[in-house]
């Protein structure tokens, strides 16, 4: 609609048949290269659709312009490719490295999503450069200069009429925009520590899909959202002083937490047995020996070294699991030569997800980093250079302004898509 409203050009909606195919390429690539479809690789699309159209926009616009002052469409589109070139290549340049700086991220999926923008982004270049100019040169070469000259000017003078009034207008009001600007930023960079924080998948997920419904029903039913587990080490796990430390450790963990709803030990199988206390070393050799080993390898090695402590939980977001389990390790004070570490499934996924969300700030710094070198390295002048990052971080912060205005929380996509 906007194409069409305003880019009142020949060929005006080439832009988007150009950055669909930009799209289906760089897509085409994660299939033949294996990149899992994830919800910070979906996130490519959109933003892959906004710089892409910019680029093909930005050539289709500067070809109108040379049609004006060019003899041929040959002449308009070599005049185009030539001074439009260094200035989008060097855009292109700095935004591909700004991508590829989150490959050093610890999380797979934020690799790819920044390996997959900086790939789609290129390609999305290299179809606006040759694809679109190739297309208007075949579409345009029979038809009169004049006619094409005469076209463009009428549809370039709206759109210039309309930019010059923009123009006259932060001219003559530059202190104010700068104040409002820097206002708005500043209270953005403030307000993005407050932002809520959504790690709960099943609120991301259509709410009225089958499977979900279904789900909460069978946690209903069973009681339980899955299990925080922990892996305990030492010279022997099953010695009286680890397994009487293990048993208190886990019977305040659940006076101390009430998500936590049951528990599976060594500690638990031996203390069942014996009207819950830890007996001595020979009658705990005793009860494992006549534990059935269907459950017995379920908590403990056949070397003693490492044992499995498993605890219920109550359903909770990936954000309150990690803290759960930060809080539980921090508490569990264990004996010397004895080391607690958080395992399993929800514990990957809980420092997954902090490593996405709680690493947003820093992460974006390193991009903006990342593309002051480059800009610094092309233009070698730091004032007009270091205005630019600024601009860049001042957006940054007022979409953290929009968001906290708006109530939208901070999710796994919205962290990575705010680089």
């Amino acid at each position: 609609m906007i194409l069409l409203g305003i880019f009142r050009v020949r060929w005006r909606l080439l832009s988007l048949l150009m950055v669909g195919i930009s799209a289906l390429w760089t897509f085409g690539l994660m299939g033949y290269f294996s990149v899992p479809l994830t919800m910070a690789t979906m996130a490519v699309l959109p933003i892959l659709i906004g710089l892409g159209i910019d680029y093909s926009i930005q050539f289709h616009n500067r070809y109108q312009e040379e049609l004006t002052r060019s003899k041929s469409v040959g002449d308009a589109i070599i005049n185009s490719m030539s001074r439009i070139l260094p200035t989008v290549s060097i855009a292109l340049l700095a935004t591909m490295i700004g991508f590829i700086t989150l490959y050093i991220s610890e999380v797979p999926m934020i690799r790819d999503f920044g390996m997959m923008l900086a790939v789609g982004i290129v390609l999305s270049y290299v179809a606006g450069l040759f694809l679109l100019h190739s297309i208007v040169y075949l579409g345009d070469r029979r038809v009169p200069i004049k006619r094409l000259s005469e076209a463009a000017l009428k549809a370039s003078g709206r759109i210039e009429r309309v930019l010059s009034r923009i123009a006259k207008l932060a001219v003559s009001n530059t202190l104010p925009i700068f104040l409002i600007a820097l206002v708005f930023a500043i209270a953005g960079g403030v307000v993005d520590h407050w932002l809520p924080t959504n790690t709960d998948y099943e609120e991301l997920m259509p709410q009225d899909i089958v499977e979900l419904i279904e789900l909460r029903e069978l946690r209903e039913i069973v009681g339980s959202g899955g299990e925080i587990r922990f892996m305990i080490e030492a010279d022997d796990v099953t010695s009286p002083a680890v397994l009487g430390w293990l048993k208190e450790y886990q019977d305040e963990a659940l006076a101390l937490h009430p998500e936590l709803i049951s528990v599976s030990s060594p500690a638990s199988l031996v203390s069942e047995a014996t009207g819950g206390v830890i007996p001595a070393e020979q009658q705990i050799e005793g009860i494992l020996a006549n534990t059935p080993p269907l459950y017995l390898n379920q908590v403990l090695s056949s070397d003693h070294r490492m044992a499995s402590v498993s605890f219920g939980i109550k359903y909770i977001s990936l954000e309150e699991t990690h803290d759960l389990l930060q809080l539980m390790k921090d508490n569990a004070q264990p004996p010397t030569g004895v080391h607690i570490s958080p395992v399993g499934s929800l514990a990957f996924g809980a420092s997954m997800m902090d490593a996405m969300v709680g690493t947003r700030f820093t992460m974006n710094l390193i991009c903006l980093g990342a593309v002051l070198v480059v800009l610094l390295v092309v233009y070698r002048r730091f004032g007009s250079t270091i205005f630019t990052i600024i601009s860049a971080g001042a957006v940054i912060a007022w979409s953290s302004l929009d968001m906290y205005l708006i109530g939208i929380p901070l999710s796994p996509l919205t962290a990575v898509m705010g680089v």
